[in-house]
């Protein structure tokens, strides 16, 4: 099987940040959130007047959100909005914030961005996991809800899969799930998994299976946990 991790070394279009009529990585088969701020979800988009440009992100404070390194830059043009609600696609019915600043890791596909002001209420940063604590996590993303229809993008939807392969290689893991997979618009969204009664991030979306079938590889944000915490330390001493 040739997963998509592979082509991602070759083209990050097909990792989910271009998104045109045939590119970009939505849970397909997965369940719709109508809270997506209960998970710190939220969608990254390079303009709020075409579909082009989407990813998927987490907050991690309230001005900062982590998402993968790939996303910031993509063939339609660098990241600039943050949009919180259940639908990426209606701005109107979502609050926007712009992108200021960007911090990119040096030894992961993990990028931290920076946001203009505070993420609107309902809205709770993310905790990061200590480990894998659970054989199965919780995906979600703003990416297609079906493979093959790129109008489908935009919505927020989550999936229950497990992790067979936990930092095979890493810093990445592996999760499956057989009823759906992460697609074009899920890159840099979060797996989740339950932490002391919480939900807490143990990675985020660098690329899937070509086929959105349900075989996804995470860069684990536990293995740059120091360099994540320094930025939201940095960052907090300025507000």
């Amino acid at each position: 099987m040739k997963f998509f991790w592979i082509m991602c070394l070759v083209t990050i279009v097909g990792c989910g940040v271009g998104e045109s009529e045939d590119s970009q990585i939505k849970v397909v088969g997965g369940e719709a959130i109508s809270e997506p701020g209960q998970f710190g979800l939220l969608a990254l988009r390079v303009s709020l007047e075409e579909r082009a440009g989407i990813c998927s992100g987490s907050l991690i404070s309230q001005t900062l959100v982590i998402t993968a390194a790939h996303c910031l830059h993509t063939p339609s043009g660098s990241v600039a909005y943050a949009v919180f609600g259940p639908d990426a696609l209606e701005p109107e019915s979502s609050q926007i914030r712009k992108v200021t600043a960007h911090y990119r890791s040096g030894s992961a596909d993990i990028a931290i961005l920076e946001i203009d002001r505070p993420a609107p209420s309902g809205y709770l940063p993310i905790p990061i996991a200590d480990g894998l604590t659970a054989p199965g996590a919780l995906l979600a993303g703003y990416g297609r809800t079906v493979a093959n229809a790129p109008k489908s993008t935009g919505k927020a939807f989550s999936l229950r899969a497990s992790i067979p392969f936990f930092e095979t290689v890493a810093p990445f893991f592996y999760v499956q799930s057989s009823q759906g997979g992460m697609c074009f618009g899920d890159s840099g969204g979060p797996a989740l998994v339950r932490n002391e009664g919480q939900w807490a991030i143990l990675g985020v979306l660098s690329s899937g299976s070509p086929n959105c079938s349900g075989f996804d590889q995470y860069t684990s944000v536990y293995k740059v946990r120091d360099w994540v915490r320094t930025k939201i330390l940095e960052t907090e001493a300025y507000l």
